[in-house]
């Protein structure tokens, strides 16, 4: 059962479009076998093509685009959860991102769907491609899109910000000291929202996106609920960032698309070239004069590249 702040919650989301919301299918809490709980929404239409998306580092189970007309004109039935620490979904403590995909399993056995695409942003997009890598026979698609991709050495971090920089280096020589940037980042985000998009670095096309007048109290809106129960979510996004994945990506046979942002300072598109070109079935879809939150300008695109892709596969 929703509380009244949810509910609450749900109401001003709608603000700043007439759409959002409107075609919610359903909204619940599902208790896994370990006794953790999983939010998700559901949106769309009801017996549409499933996909499954995973929010990034400052959503939660409301991040999509918030026009659900798109996702119902395009007969996508599109699953989003909280994950694990964000939102009403408890943090696995033990967990990793293949952990994570157990999750999904049980999420995708309770609203009765056999296969599935997996649809992830930024950090979202790491367990998307653990799906892929883990459960392959499950999945009809992968679309990975402002990837945050892994770092080993510090020749991965060339291009970063410098403030991702210092961050990676704490993370392997100061780890507690660097877990205080994330803890002081949400808590403040927490009591001011506004504050944490006037800070956080954005080009020209990130800041004309995130402050755009049917988007931006949506974002906001789904950064308070991603973090209104706990910020363990947030935090060990932003520590696992910065160290290796515990899978491969070159080990993952179905095929991998890649969407990004031309312009993205917070993950450069070079590295992604550089292992699009290792993969041989991913393709990768450049978006010029685009930064990190590309996908409300592109989002019907990515959707109808979803679909076409299903019905291929």
């Amino acid at each position: 059962m929703l509380t009244p702040s949810d509910e609450h919650r749900r109401t001003q989301l709608a603000k700043g479009s007439a759409q959002s919301m409107k075609y919610l299918l359903n909204e619940e809490q599902l208790t896994l076998h370990d006794g953790r709980n999983l939010c998700f929404c559901e949106y769309g239409e009801k017996e549409g093509m499933p996909v499954i998306f995973f929010h990034g580092i400052l959503g939660s189970r409301y991040e999509r685009h918030p026009n659900d007309k798109i996702i119902k004109d395009l007969g996508i039935r599109l699953i989003v959860p909280d994950r694990p620490g964000y939102g009403h979904s408890d943090a696995n403590t033990q967990g990793s991102y293949l952990e994570f995909v157990d999750d999904v399993l049980q999420l995708a056995h309770h609203i009765d769907i056999d296969r599935f695409s997996v649809f992830g942003l930024s950090a979202g997009s790491i367990y998307a491609a653990a799906c892929a890598y883990k459960i392959p026979e499950r999945i009809q698609g992968t679309t990975l899109a402002s990837i945050t991709l892994p770092l080993h050495s510090f020749a991965d971090i060339a291009d970063l910000l410098p403030s991702y920089k210092m961050h990676f280096a704490f993370t392997r020589y100061l780890p507690r000291a660097a877990r205080l940037f994330p803890e002081i980042t949400i808590r403040r985000a927490r009591s001011n929202p506004e504050k944490i998009f006037q800070n956080i670095p954005l080009g020209r096309s990130d800041r004309e996106i995130v402050f755009r007048e049917d988007l931006h109290q949506h974002l906001i809106n789904s950064l308070l609920t991603g973090c209104e129960v706990s910020q363990y979510g947030f935090v060990e996004d932003v520590m696992s960032a910065a160290k290796p994945w515990p899978f491969s990506v070159d080990d993952i046979e179905i095929r991998l698309d890649f969407w990004h942002g031309a312009d993205d300072v917070h993950s450069p598109i070079r590295r992604v070239y550089e292992l699009v070109d290792r993969i041989t079935n991913a393709y990768l879809f450049p978006i010029q004069d685009s930064g990190h939150f590309f996908i409300y300008d592109h989002w019907a695109d990515i959707l109808k590249s979803i679909v076409r892709n299903c019905r291929n596969c």
